[in-house]
């Protein structure tokens, strides 16, 4: 699965590579605009954020209004979540 680094907002695949990421990503800008453009340049239609809020997927729908934003805050969350995604 590919996974968007917010350090450059591009892929990576080299484990090497992505362990130097994690902890480029402590001290570095979050390139949050440019993830997400880069998440729906894949195709993704929705987002989906695990934990606290729905800043995230409020500023990603700000970012590009096609795709769909859920927010996972409780767990009992995921199952209707899954529900409207597999409707779509």
């Amino acid at each position: 699965i590919p996974v968007v680094h917010n350090v450059h907002a591009a892929t990576e695949s080299d484990p090497q590579r992505i362990k130097a990421l994690l902890v480029e990503q402590i001290y570095s800008p979050v390139q949050w605009t440019q993830c997400v453009e880069t998440i729906a340049g894949t195709g993704a239609t929705s987002i989906i954020e695990c934990g606290p809020g729905k800043v995230l997927s409020g500023l990603s729908r700000r970012i590009d209004k096609s795709l769909q934003g859920f927010a996972l805050e409780e767990p009992d969350e995921l199952l209707a979540t899954l529900a409207a995604l597999n409707q779509h």
